[in-house]
């Protein structure tokens, strides 16, 4: 299954975010890579550099039952 491709603008409207855009929120971009592999959340989309795109509702409800340290960005 091939995943739609986003402009950065139309992620922005729509609410999905690329793994590094998660450091804004204090999550550690490896973390959102390593639950995507796990399937624990699933990409939505492509961004224009070839991304995957994470809904950012999803990314943080699944953050959100784990504890801080397994969610801490790294120092």
């Amino acid at each position: 299954m091939s995943l739609p491709r986003y402009t950065w603008d139309q992620a922005e409207i729509i609410g999905i975010w690329s793994p590094d855009a998660f450091k804004a929120v204090g999550l550690n971009p490896n973390n959102v890579r390593k639950w995507a592999s796990r399937g624990r959340i699933k990409a939505v989309g492509v961004g224009p550099n070839g991304c995957k795109l994470y809904s950012y509702r999803a990314v943080i409800d699944y953050a959100d039952v784990l504890t801080p340290g397994d969610v801490a960005q790294s120092a």
